[in-house]
């Protein structure tokens, strides 16, 4: 079942830190083309050495932003959300005795500690729900069981995870 409902504060503030993150870096990215732009005319001897480069680096971010972001653009401006709802399949966690199943050949090449019994804590906590596995945090993973029912919230034009409830 999927419903289409509006952004929460949270959901919002997730969206605008990775817009903000993916503009600094486009940024970075058409700073670095213009001071290279720059280097490049001042050897050649070109007379707009100071208007050229800003004008490629403002033009470079603007191009890089958009287009590696085009999607969260979106999604912050239309500000909706996707709801799934799914039935959990199968529970799996990856941990240091299912990796000990593995071959002698491959066991031999992971690093192991000696003369400890305790079990060690799992790397990734994932469940599988319809057709995808979904990793979560571990409070939520122990809340869980087979055949419990979760929402999964998701961004409407990026398809971006925003978060996964029980329910």
């Amino acid at each position: 079942m999927m419903e289409t409902t509006p952004f929460d504060n949270q959901d919002s503030r997730k969206i605008n830190q990775l817009l903000i993150v993916r503009v600094l870096l486009s940024l970075v990215a058409g700073s670095a083309v213009s001071l290279m732009v720059w280097y490049i005319s001042k050897e050649q001897g070109f007379d707009l050495n100071m208007i050229l480069p800003v004008v490629i680096g403002i033009l470079l971010t603007i191009i890089i932003a958009t287009g590696s972001s085009y999607a969260l653009f979106a999604d912050a401006i239309n500000k909706e959300k996707i709801v799934e709802q799914k039935a959990i399949q199968k529970k799996s966690n990856d941990s240091f005795f299912k990796q000990m199943e593995s071959p002698v050949s491959a066991r031999c090449t992971q690093k192991q500690s000696f003369g400890t019994n305790a079990q060690q804590a799992p790397d990734k906590y994932e469940v599988k729900a319809g057709d995808e596995s979904i990793s979560l945090s571990p409070d939520l993973y122990e809340t869980l069981s087979d055949g419990d029912e979760v929402k999964i919230h998701r961004a409407a034009k990026s398809g971006l995870l925003l978060r996964i409830e029980k329910g």
